[in-house]
């Protein structure tokens, strides 16, 4: 009996790949790395865009402290003012227009043993597969277990190369 029910990402992955490699996910997947005890870079801009569109919306208690930090710079240079409750909405939009404007360059993204470490196993796997097909399943694996976006699981793979052509 086929159900109208769409099947769940990881079992599409398994039909898809094999039982093999969706176990090699499954076996990494659990080893996930902690969460970062700082917010993403994206995320913090993202909230520095929010209070540009709309700065009477800005829930200033619930700012995490690298965003404080980058509003608090402009407040403190440009207005000498030691608070950010103390600002117009006006002046809090222009601090986080600046702080977006002067936002620090990205550096190396900061890559998991975990992620590497699957990514390894999966290029062992799948050995025998063409390039392209290899690197497309170590996307989609890193994506749907660590939920990686297409950027950063390229980093991933390149690492997982060096490492592999460095043992070699």
């Amino acid at each position: 009996m086929n159900s109208s029910r769409p099947a769940s990402p990881q079992h599409a992955f398994r039909e898809r790949y094999g039982d093999a490699i969706a176990d090699i996910v499954q076996a990494h997947s659990s080893l996930r790395a902690p969460p970062s005890s700082h917010p993403a870079s994206h995320a913090i801009k993202a909230a520095l865009r929010a209070i540009v569109a709309n700065p009477d919306a800005a829930d200033l208690p619930r700012i995490d402290s690298l965003t404080r930090a980058l509003l608090m710079e402009p407040a403190w240079r440009r207005l000498h003012v030691r608070s950010l409750c103390a600002l117009t909405r006006r002046q809090l939009a222009d601090c986080a227009k600046y702080a977006l404007d002067h936002f620090p360059a990205l550096g190396k993204p900061v890559i998991a043993r975990c992620e590497v470490m699957m990514a390894l196993s999966l290029l062992a796997a799948a050995g025998a597969w063409h390039a392209a097909r290899r690197n497309h399943l170590v996307r989609e694996a890193l994506s749907m277990a660590f939920d990686v976006d297409y950027v950063r699981a390229t980093a991933i793979i390149r690492k997982a190369h060096r490492e592999l052509h460095a043992g070699t």
